[in-house]
């Protein structure tokens, strides 16, 4: 899978801005899970992606992702990604380039877990579904529906648990009959990160040129 389809997909995990047409149970477990997350100082996670075709598996991807506040640090079989707030290095494995760029506040919002915590304001109207139990814990299932019918993406289902207000899945639908499903495998808060965490650092990487794109 290309990084570029894991970034849009996975930076859907942590972060959902008010719904057009705003359900109120919907946006009751969703502002508890931003609030959950502004509390958590930095939080690790691991994730599992899988891309459908016709409601066929056709591709599988694992990674990790550390946050801190608008920081974050993206780790996949294809490649690796460092944000400190202003700039991003993205570092294809196997090659000896690395990509720093000064990304715009549109393309922050577009690829930055921490914003995506306020796609449920922007664009998107609510409906609290059910509550179910799903691998021995209650979660809130909610469907977020674009307000724009033009979208590529036609809903986005989401599960929180319960208990600790935690996202633990993302199934994406989209109009070209493609679909993404994101499972959050392990998810641990108050990591305390230290800032540089979120840099790229060319001693660890001795052999890799920076290709300065700012």
């Amino acid at each position: 899978m290309k990084f570029s389809t894991i970034l849009s997909i996975v930076f859907c995990l942590f972060v959902f801005e008010s719904f057009a047409q705003q359900n109120p149970k919907a946006i009751q477990v969703l502002d508890k899970a931003r609030e959950v997350y502004q509390k958590s100082n930095s939080v690790f996670a691991d994730f599992e992606i899988a891309i459908y075709q016709k409601n066929k598996i056709v591709s599988n991807e694992k990674g990790t992702i550390k946050m801190k506040g608008n920081k974050f640090r993206v780790s996949t079989d294809d490649a690796e990604l460092w944000f400190d707030g202003k700039n991003q290095w993205i570092l294809p494995n196997g090659t000896e380039e690395v990509s720093l760029s000064a990304p715009t506040e549109a393309e922050q919002d577009a690829v930055n877990p921490a914003s995506l915590f306020q796609i449920y304001h922007k664009g998107f109207n609510s409906k609290y579904v059910s509550a179910k139990l799903v691998n021995g814990k209650m979660v809130d299932i909610i469907d977020l529906i674009p307000s724009r019918p033009k979208q590529d993406i036609t809903k986005i289902t989401v599960n929180v648990d319960q208990k600790s207000s935690v996202l633990t899945l993302i199934f994406i639908q989209n109009k070209n009959g493609n679909h993404q499903k994101i499972n959050i495998t392990n998810y641990k808060s108050g990591m305390n990160y230290t800032d540089n965490q979120f840099v790229f650092n060319s001693k660890q990487f001795p052999k890799v040129e920076v290709v300065d794109l700012r």
